[in-house]
């Protein structure tokens, strides 16, 4: 009989062993390399820090403001050395250069906190026609028409390489810093630019709004008012009423009446309609609420109170907690400063100096929109059933305040300037009439107590982020909003758009 031999043979050893090595070198290349997932998470780890320091320095900044409005460099150093005791500050005089858990930041004297690092610059978006000359609101095409392209630049902030550039994953080739690839529609694309500086590569990325360069073929978008058709209606050469429109007014025989301030639509929803003062509405136009409200001014733009004494309204109205969207306002605890503050910019009565009577029923005017009628107005701009990526949530709140993120049933407290600034939204106006500090002014006070303490309302910062401010903070200016009567019609005007007051 003869004896078998149990063991493996050599050929399938080094099979086991080819196969080993095959098996080691996919898992060392999913776990390092470019898009390895210890590359990536140390990338998501270093962005995560470099948010959260600039967040902590501009906290300094807005405390840093002396009584004539301007920053103190000397008051900003003392701030910064006395709640972030870890940092480094260099330079006597401005810009500052500020150094915070490794994350270096310059602050200029209107207070901008910008990292001190290269990155890319998306610009100069428009539409070309298949000569190369640029499409003007004269000659657009309707969606759906081919021979037409996108164009826009890529920069760097320093001396660099663009790798690639890709648009909604297709890498396109560019010349002289310019890119261009055919497009047919109004919607949203990404843009992604991969760039080395020093020696370091880094991936910018950008959702990019195409919208309004085409005639919509479409019946009204999500994007658009949607309402009574006899209120507003689609008009002839496809010309659609948008959020963000200007309204312009005019009497019954047609005759434009002059306005204090320049109104935009703002939001919509069956057929009531929104519209909301186009930027921050300077303190001289605001006396008789200086008076009745109780709030300081710091003569330009920004308003605040300086002491929990001295708010004159205390509680809210109902109905109009209901109409400009305060849904949580019985969860709120009443004897709260935030809560107190948001009454004051609720308070319709205190407001009556922005109400046309012609347009806007009594307590129909409020100073500034609520953080739930905000989210409400950018996701109708900004999402779709299929295209959530951008979708903001404040739908959650404790006995102090809303809670606010970019995931449902949020736990923040904010949305992150590094979040806001990347999104298509951030370069729009109806939402951030500036995009650096005006005149003293970081922003806008939303009608809305925040989760993250009682002194603490909403806003929006002209960075990008909605956050949490301390009501006796100088930073932020307010921008009114009334909600239009029924019976108001809004019809063209050649390219424009005019409410016709009864």
């Amino acid at each position: 009989m003869k004896r078998r031999n149990k063991g493996i043979t050599l050929i399938a050893l080094v099979i086991t062993i080819i196969v080993l090595l095959i098996l080691a070198g996919v898992a060392i290349s999913t776990l390092t390399g470019d898009n390895g997932i210890l590359t990536k998470a140390a990338q998501a780890k270093k962005d995560t820090e470099r948010a959260s320091a600039k967040e902590r320095i501009q906290i300094e900044v807005m405390a840093s403001y002396g009584e004539n409005g301007t920053l103190d460099v000397d008051t900003l150093k003392s701030n910064i050395s006395a709640h972030i005791p870890e940092a480094t500050v260099e330079g006597d005089t401005f810009p500052i250069t500020v150094t915070v858990d490794g994350q270096t930041f310059t602050v200029d004297a209107d207070g901008n906190v910008e990292a001190a690092g290269p990155t890319a610059v998306i610009s100069d978006i428009k539409l070309l026609d298949s000569t190369g000359a640029e499409v003007t609101e004269a000659n657009k095409p309707e969606e759906g028409t081919t021979g037409y392209q996108a164009s826009f630049k890529v920069t760097l902030t320093e001396a660099g390489t663009i790798n690639s550039v890709t648009f909604n994953g297709t890498t396109i080739t560019g010349e002289n810093g310019v890119y261009k690839i055919p497009v047919t529609e109004n919607t949203t694309y990404k843009i992604s630019v991969n760039y080395t500086v020093d020696g370091t590569t880094e991936t910018k990325e950008r959702n990019v709004v195409i919208k309004d360069l085409f005639i919509s073929a479409a019946p009204i978008e999500p994007g658009d008012i949607a309402t009574d058709p006899d209120t507003f209606k689609k008009v002839t050469e496809g010309k659609v009423l948008n959020y963000g429109n200007t309204l312009k007014v005019t009497d019954a025989e047609g005759n434009q009446v002059d306005l204090d301030v320049e109104w935009k639509v703002f939001y919509a929803e069956g057929n009531d309609i929104y519209l909301i003062a186009s930027d921050y509405v300077p303190v001289s136009k605001l006396a008789s609420q200086k008076t009745s409200l109780g709030f300081t001014d710091n003569g330009n733009y920004n308003i605040y109170w300086s002491s929990s004494n001295d708010f004159k309204v205390t509680s809210i109205d109902t109905a109009i907690a209901n109409r400009f969207m305060l849904n949580q306002e019985a969860t709120f605890t009443k004897s709260n400063s935030n809560y107190k503050m948001t009454a004051c910019l609720l308070d319709a009565s205190k407001w009556e100096t922005f109400r046309d009577t012609r347009w806007v029923d009594s307590n129909n005017v409020i100073g500034s929109p609520t953080l739930e009628m905000w989210i409400a107005s950018w996701n109708k701009k900004y999402t779709t059933e299929t295209n959530t990526a951008d979708k903001l949530y404040c739908n959650k709140a404790s006995s102090t305040g809303y809670y606010v993120g970019t995931e449902n049933e949020p736990t923040t407290y904010s949305i992150g300037s590094d979040v806001m600034s990347a999104k298509a939204g951030y370069q729009d106006e109806l939402y951030y009439p500036h995009r650096s500090v005006y005149n003293s002014c970081y922003g806008y006070w939303l009608a809305s107590p925040s989760a993250y303490g009682s002194n603490y309302g909403m806003g929006v910062y002209f960075s990008g982020s909605v956050d949490w401010y301390n009501y006796y903070i100088n930073c932020c200016g307010v921008r009114p909003l009334v909600h239009l009567k029924s019976g108001v019609k809004v019809k063209p005007q050649g390219k424009d758009f005019v409410l016709v007051a009864e």
